[in-house]
């Protein structure tokens, strides 16, 4: 299959985010937008992605490291590169001819088991960004599909990469916030985050504080992942700090792989497997 780039279409965004960077200056002084809101940051985040995007080298390099590092996976598989027709304008690729996740009446009537699908998706996926820091950063059920028993993630343009300073935080962060060590939670936050004003410690303690607690009664098992991590990034929000773009990016991939899996099964909750993930437990 060959996935052909669209003529012009990077000068044209070149262009587009030339202009939106040259008008910043002014939509600041919108009353209406936070102070905590770096619209410099977030259109230089929005052209880092479509400049990955619109080079299918780097698209083809990310098929096969995702391929490599998840090799010892027999239940997944990723579209074979074929290299020597593949150009940064051209992508050349095995056809994949599967059913989409975005189908799962096709994928029971053809005899899946639904709930086995889902509950491997997010296990593979929390190897993916917790054990490899390397991971499919738009996980929408239009881009993964079941072949032949195996899950196929396609369209590899869009990647999340974290280092393993990045990793120890974040698997810390999950563990705080099972145990609802607010104190904990709030010091790993002011690690990752870069601030606009002087933090109010107290007042940050408490909203993370009221987060943990809200979510306390809730079973593990019914843990809502994408309305805490909304509640999370309107709390750093609040407090005028700004999110690095790897927190951002693996925080929306979580919360469209939870509406993923839930249009599949909604008994897997992604919350569980993380927390036996990060403690030690999945294999």
């Amino acid at each position: 299959v060959l996935k052909v780039m669209r003529k012009n279409i990077r000068e044209t965004i070149t262009q587009d985010m030339e202009l939106f960077l040259s008008a910043i200056k002014y939509i600041k002084l919108l009353p209406v937008l936070p102070t905590s809101v770096d619209l410099k940051q977030m259109t230089e985040e929005i052209w880092h992605v479509m400049d990955r995007e619109t080079d299918f080298i780097n698209e083809a390099d990310n098929l096969d490291t995702m391929a490599a590092t998840n090799s010892d996976i027999a239940y997944v598989a990723f579209p074979k590169v074929y290299r020597k027709y593949t150009t940064s304008h051209v992508l050349t690729m095995e056809l994949v001819d599967g059913i989409k996740l975005s189908d799962p009446d096709k994928l029971r009537a053809e005899g899946y088991d639904t709930a086995e699908i889902a509950q491997k998706l997010v296990e593979n996926y929390m190897h993916q960004a917790l054990d490899n820091g390397f991971y499919h950063a738009d996980p929408h059920n239009g881009n993964i599909l079941v072949r032949g028993g195996k899950i196929v993630w396609i369209d590899l343009g869009m990647v999340g990469v974290l280092s393993e300073n990045d990793l120890a935080v974040y698997r810390k962060m999950v563990k705080a916030v099972i145990a609802e060590d607010s104190y904990e939670v709030k010091d790993l936050v002011l690690t990752i985050v870069r601030t606009t004003k002087d933090v109010d410690h107290i007042a940050l303690y408490r909203d993370i504080d009221f987060m943990l607690k809200k979510h306390a009664n809730q079973a593990i098992a019914s843990f809502d992942m994408a309305e805490l991590l909304t509640e999370f990034m309107d709390i750093v929000n609040c407090h005028g700090m700004i999110l690095p773009e790897n927190v951002t990016v693996l925080c929306r991939a979580l919360i469209l792989l939870q509406e993923t899996v839930s249009a599949l099964d909604n008994s897997v909750n992604l919350m569980t497997v993380l927390a036996n993930h990060v403690n030690g437990q999945q294999q």
